[in-house]
């Protein structure tokens, strides 16, 4: 009777692994399968396109406006706001630090909303008077495609408010995002030369 359990048991225990095996396949296929563009954007995502598609990021923050451009091999760069978006001027991208802007700015790519607030005239959120603003520029340099208003840390002090500019709605993300755009802009300002230009 035992050996008769542990056979149904083993067979049991078989048919399980098999099936686990594979539902695996078929969600790594699954994923495999879906475009890029799938991936990266969608009502789940932050920003409103793929990273591959962004020209330009500005983030205004204690009083000075930063922007982060592509040069036309899509190396990043960093430099203050010219004189006007058409003003013709050269930039030699630093590699090490362009991969540096790559990386912080295609984690901002990937951020995830993680609940969904009805915007207040009481603004608990304090997206009123943000602390930080990013203009998103896909397509266009001169007006952004999307705009962000970064408010105050949510009691769990892991997340951050964020209202989406147009929108009845305030967002939260993991703050560590907004916490690895401050490092970035750190070590962008920290170069010669490279000094932001301050908001009039």
């Amino acid at each position: 009777m035992t050996t008769t359990n542990q056979g149904r048991s083993k067979i049991i225990w078989s048919v399980l692994a098999v099936l686990l095996v594979i539902a695996t396949a078929l969600e790594i296929r699954d994923r495999a399968s879906r475009p890029d563009a799938e991936k990266a954007t969608g009502p789940s995502m932050l920003m409103p396109a793929p990273m591959e598609e962004v020209d330009a990021i500005e983030i205004a923050v204690a009083g000075n406006l930063h922007r982060f451009s592509r040069d036309e091999s899509d190396a990043w760069f960093y430099h203050g706001i010219h004189a006007g978006p058409q003003e013709i001027h050269e930039h030699v991208p630093d590699p090490a630090m362009s991969e540096k802007i790559g990386k912080s700015l295609g984690l901002l790519g990937r951020a995830r909303i993680e609940r969904r607030f009805e915007l207040a005239d009481d603004d608990p959120f304090g997206v009123t008077k943000p602390e930080m603003i990013i203009l998103v520029y896909v397509s266009d340099p001169v007006k952004p495609t999307m705009r962000y208003s970064v408010g105050d840390l949510a009691p769990d002090e892991l997340s951050r408010y964020v209202h989406i500019v147009g929108r009845s709605e305030v967002v939260s993300i993991p703050d560590y995002q907004i916490r690895n755009l401050r490092e970035l802009l750190d070590t962008v300002t920290e170069q010669p030369a490279r000094k932001a230009a301050p908001l009039s």
